[in-house]
């Protein structure tokens, strides 16, 4: 019991001075300081991925295995330059994992004048990556559970009134 105590503290101790942990996630010095807050929804489709497998053909064990992936339309919404990045990730990326109200924190988020891009801090080990084309609004968001891709427009969410 103490063995385990002791691997789980280098763990945790590994973790935080490869700022990885989730629990012990600090915000980075943003390299977007000056930036104008950003709000952006996009509208896409998402594609989870999924396994499909088959072990017997003709009373004969056989192992195969064919990843295929569920369609379907999604949107998701970034808060940009604002103090904390964040994105509400959709459901055919996110997986398992559950935001603050549904909220992920941006990580290595890199602005140019073509592109917006960084990674989503979801927990240990998977951190999806998004990318975003400034000049066409286009997004791709990949990470292990699926991805997603769509068209991203700026909105004002104190100006925007709802649609109902």
């Amino acid at each position: 019991m103490f063995a385990f105590h002791i691997r789980q503290g280098l763990l945790l101790a590994t973790l935080f001075a490869l700022g990885t942990c989730p629990a012990y996630a600090h915000a980075e010095a943003s390299a977007t300081a000056g930036q104008a807050p950003l709000n952006l929804i996009c509208k896409g489709e998402g594609v989870i991925k999924t396994t499909e497998s088959s072990t017997t053909v003709n009373g004969a064990i056989v192992e195969s295995e064919r990843r295929t992936g569920r369609r379907l339309a999604e949107q998701t919404e970034l808060d940009l330059f604002a103090g904390e990045d964040r994105i509400r990730m959709p459901a055919s990326v996110k997986g398992p994992h559950r935001g603050a109200d549904g909220w992920f924190k941006i990580k290595n988020l890199k602005v140019s004048d073509r592109e917006i891009s960084g990674q989503v801090i979801t927990g240990l080990v998977f951190s999806p990556d998004f990318h975003i084309d400034r000049l066409t609004g286009a997004i791709e968001l990949s990470g292990f559970f699926g991805a997603f891709s769509g068209q991203c427009q700026k909105f004002d969410p104190d100006k925007e009134k709802p649609l109902f």
